[in-house]
């Protein structure tokens, strides 16, 4: 897989001709016996969205370029003499690189009926490339036979990079679950932290609480700590017996206070309790574990330790990590925290968890942030009340944004989402100041797109005609023109589009969009021009533009 990497990376484009030219190409590769390595990688990059659908990379360039992912393109093919009679030919080749293409071809079309082989295969291969490539299409066509594949990932998969654990972690739970009863007590370590990894996967039952608690205490401390993640995350009871002798040991410590707070069992909580005074400050690990456990009682009291006892001043917690912040049980104890909280940090990370609440008491206390906040302060604060329409908000903004004591750029992106449009002058002044951050520039420019005036023509222009401005204004200032309907201002749209379209035809999909608002025959034309780009969403795009074309 490490050789095809750089291939996969490249041009990800896709078409009718492009398929047949695929086929071509397919059978010559079929009936050629000195089928090369870089025939093959050259396969990988003129077809990759067909022949690698399952790659992690694959599938990461379509989302860049907005395609379409089918999880078996080539399904049809399948049903094809030349796809019958060529993987038959390929697969059995003494050529790994034709067998690597039987591979790809096998997965791209969903054909089961090769489960067998393949499994075969994984016996067989003895090149890294093509063993990968044949477990990719096991895991791809979602075997049910998890154990022989298992053993592939303990002793193939490059566990900094995966690519093949991620699917196989898709594959039935059942099939999953024995799999790791099966290896749980392998004489390999990875097998045994993959067994354990795998646990988590379906409910939990005896059997995996007995085999998990007996791993904890028999397994070398190096990797008991996969053990006793699996615990904390299917939330087992009954720990204090098994987890109290690492809480000593600084490779299992912070893994046990974690799994002790996500316990149902209050004796086992009550040990994470314990540990709160064992210092000057609160120890970081015990607050991670109570913020990040999944239970309510035990978050509770983690915000409430944040603001009532002495806590690092360089403690560090990740809101997105911690789901029960976000809830509507919990939404008291984060407002009065945000309420008590001295440590600026603190307050910045969970102004986080309330954003987008529309509530009277969240909307007071981030307004009421923001009056008697810092500028360093108030981002978090604005940003967190996103989507919020209440009147309040939008009767607050306007004198927010005029005062440069407490004003931050994103409080123009609050003023867009509630339509508020009597800016124009402050925004104009801003973009213009030599003074003003890019921050503030972008935010200036995107609003006067947005709330055009007559009087702002030349300054869209001017930004337009700019080597010194950045792309994204000049698409702003596109739009600003096309709302303002200047026909005369077509040609500069053009020119800045055509200096974008150097690098790339997805670099004017904003100007297309403005030279649609703003109609007639020029921009007309110059759309047309995009039914022929290399790039398929710009050339559908330019469709669906001309479609509602308005002369």
């Amino acid at each position: 897989m490490k050789i095809l990497i750089s291939a996969l990376l490249l041009a990800f484009t896709f078409s009718l001709t492009a398929q047949e030219a695929f086929f071509e190409d397919f059978d010559r590769a079929v009936h050629k016996k000195d089928f090369t390595r870089e025939e093959l990688n050259g396969m990988f990059r003129s077809y990759s969205s067909l022949l690698t659908p399952h790659s992690d990379i694959t599938q990461l360039m379509a989302g860049l370029q907005g395609e379409k992912m089918k999880q078996f393109p080539l399904q049809e093919f399948s049903q094809e003499k030349a796809y019958k009679k060529g993987v038959s030919r390929l697969i059995k080749s003494d050529n790994p690189n034709q067998r690597i293409l039987a591979y790809l071809v096998i997965a791209s079309a969903g054909d089961k009926t090769y489960e067998d082989v393949l499994y075969q295969k994984l016996n067989e291969e003895t090149e890294e490339g093509n063993l990968r490539w044949a477990t990719m299409a096991l895991l791809h066509l979602k075997s049910d036979r998890t154990t022989p594949l298992f053993d592939v990932l303990v002793d193939h998969e490059t566990w900094g990079d995966a690519h093949m654990a991620p699917l196989f972690f898709q594959l039935s739970p059942d099939s999953l679950q024995q799999t790791a009863y099966r290896r749980i007590h392998s004489e390999k370590p990875m097998a045994r932290i993959l067994a354990a990894q795998i646990l988590t996967q379906s409910p939990l039952n005896d059997s995996t609480e007995l085999l998990l608690k007996e791993a904890v205490r028999e397994w070398d401390i190096k990797i008991k700590g996969y053990a006793i993640y699996s615990l904390k995350e299917l939330e087992v009871g009954n720990l204090e017996e098994t987890l109290k002798p690492l809480l000593d040991s600084s490779q299992t410590r912070a893994i046990a206070l974690e799994a002790l707070a996500n316990s149902p069992t209050e004796s086992d909580r009550e040990m994470v309790v314990y540990q709160l005074n064992e210092g000057d400050t609160v120890p970081d690990d015990v607050l991670d574990a109570l913020l990040g456990s999944k239970r309510e009682e035990s978050v509770r009291l983690g915000l409430q330790t944040l603001y009532r006892q002495p806590v690092s001043k360089n403690y560090y917690f990740n809101v997105f990590k911690k789901k029960w912040l976000y809830t509507d049980e919990m939404l008291p104890d984060v407002l009065m925290a945000l309420d008590s909280l001295e440590n600026k940090d603190h307050r910045e990370h969970l102004m986080r968890a309330v954003r987008g609440r529309k509530d009277k008491a969240t909307t007071e206390l981030l307004l009421r942030h923001i009056r008697t906040g810092r500028l360093d302060e108030n981002y978090w604060a604005v940003d967190a009340l996103e989507g919020n329409d209440n009147p309040e908000v939008k009767a607050a903004l306007p004198g927010f944004i005029l005062n440069p004591q407490i004003h931050t750029a994103n409080m123009l992106e609050r003023a867009m989402e509630l339509e508020i449009d009597t800016l124009q002058a402050f925004c104009r002044q801003m973009y213009q100041s030599e003074h003003s951050s890019r921050d503030w520039k972008r935010a200036s420019i995107e609003y006067l797109a947005t709330f055009p005036e007559a009087e702002d023509r030349n300054l869209f222009i001017e930004t337009l005609q700019s080597d010194e401005i950045e792309s994204f204004m000049k698409r702003d200032a596109a739009l600003g023109l096309a709302q303002l309907k200047d026909q005369s201002a077509v040609e500069f749209i053009i020119l800045a589009s055509e200096k974008e379209r150097s690098t790339s035809d997805y670099n004017c999909r904003s100007y297309l969009w403005s030279l649609s608002i703003m109609g007639g025959q020029e921009a007309k034309i110059y759309v047309e021009q995009f039914l022929k780009s290399p790039n398929t969403p710009v050339v559908e795009m330019a469709q669906e533009l001309l479609k509602e074309w308005n002369d």
